[in-house]
């Protein structure tokens, strides 16, 4: 296999990465092209002739990027973690400049992955509430006598935040836009395809599970 054409790769850097087997780091050259934009191939070198792997990106459930202090050659350090059900994958990309570019480049496949995906019909606006038809039912008069009882007043819901792990911009009127660090109310999390209703800024709108982390507290 040699080079892709320039104008069919999205995004192409070195990142050092960590075994799957052998817990070593090992320095690969990564690849993602137009023409295979859910797959992020790694090679030994930037010949592309010799190709090690690959991480299929819509088997990618969650991810996160982390940028460290600078080591002791005073260079920025940023962690990228992918999690798929077989694997977690570990790299890094050693500089500022480089952790710019993979940044923006794996927030770039993950805005893919994240459009391919289907979104629920859009949630309802703020104070919004479901009206049924009322129904009439007809039953045998009866009398009968039971002790009285207290039915104890249920707490309130527990209200549930997120926190954005990486920014995104909308694409679609019905999602929110958000910044890295943002912290989200979640409305409802319960659609199997990863999108939750969530409220930020005043606004309701959908945001992709992929970018947020659950709040502990």
């Amino acid at each position: 296999m040699s080079t892709p054409p320039a104008e069919d790769l999205i995004v192409k850097g070195w990142l050092v990465k960590l075994g799957a087997i052998h817990k070593t780091w090992k320095k690969r050259w990564f690849t993602n092209t137009a023409s295979e934009p859910y797959i992020l191939a790694y090679y030994t070198d930037e010949t592309c002739r010799v190709k090690k792997g690959q991480v299929s990106l819509r088997e990618v459930y969650s991810f996160r990027i982390t940028v460290e202090n600078k080591d002791k050659g005073d260079k920025q350090r940023t962690q990228i973690s992918l999690s798929t059900h077989d694997r977690d994958w570990k790299m890094r990309a050693d500089g500022d400049k480089a952790g710019e570019l993979w940044t923006a480049g794996i927030n770039k496949l993950m805005q893919q992955v994240v459009k391919e995906r289907k979104k629920p019909d859009d949630p309802k606006p703020a104070g919004a509430t479901t009206t049924t038809p009322a129904t009439t039912t007809s039953t045998p008069s009866t009398t009968s006598t039971t002790p009285a009882t207290t039915t104890p007043t249920p707490a309130p819901p527990t209200e549930l935040y997120a926190t954005a792990i990486a920014s995104y911009t909308s694409t679609n009127s019905n999602e929110l836009s958000f910044q890295r660090g943002d912290r989200l109310k979640i409305i409802d999390k319960e659609d199997q395809d990863g999108w939750w209703a969530a409220e930020f800024n005043g606004q309701r709108g959908w945001v992709s599970s992929f970018y947020v982390t659950l709040d502990t507290k």
